[in-house]
């Protein structure tokens, strides 16, 4: 299995005209995550992924209920 890489993510995220920060405040993670994968001092885990690609995939007004 494949994972998706930071480089991937910056580009969807681009491509969705979202920051960093606001990826990872939609994805309900830390900007500083993003940053440690990017650095390859963590590899995010699955269920980081998820939130990420949820994130990527949610329409600016959908927000999860918290």
């Amino acid at each position: 299995m494949k994972l998706i890489t930071y480089p991937q993510i910056a580009a969807l995220a681009q491509e969705k005209n979202l920051s960093l920060n606001e990826l990872a405040r939609r994805a309900g993670i830390a900007r500083s995550v993003l940053d440690r994968w990017r650095s390859g001092k963590t590899t995010p885990t699955l269920r980081t992924v998820g939130k990420i690609q949820d994130a990527l995939s949610s329409h600016p007004t959908q927000r999860s209920a918290s």
